[in-house]
């Protein structure tokens, strides 16, 4: 089985979907300098409690 890798961008909508309090960004992130740049220079993030993300794919496996 051939591996076939894609990115998706954290503010495609129509692929995920989020759920709770999430703030959003754009730029690099910037914590202790060690992450570089985002992709498409969006981020998400949020420490509220019950918030969720899904993402519906057809595959066997997704790395975050």
């Amino acid at each position: 089985m051939t591996t076939r890798r894609i990115a998706v961008d954290d503010a495609d909508v129509s692929r995920i979907h989020y759920s709770g309090n999430w703030t959003t960004e754009n730029g690099a992130m910037t914590i202790s300098r060690v992450y570089g740049p985002t992709y498409e220079h969006t981020q998400h993030g949020t420490i509220a409690d019950g918030a969720s993300i899904s993402f519906l794919f057809n595959g066997t496996s997704a790395h975050l």
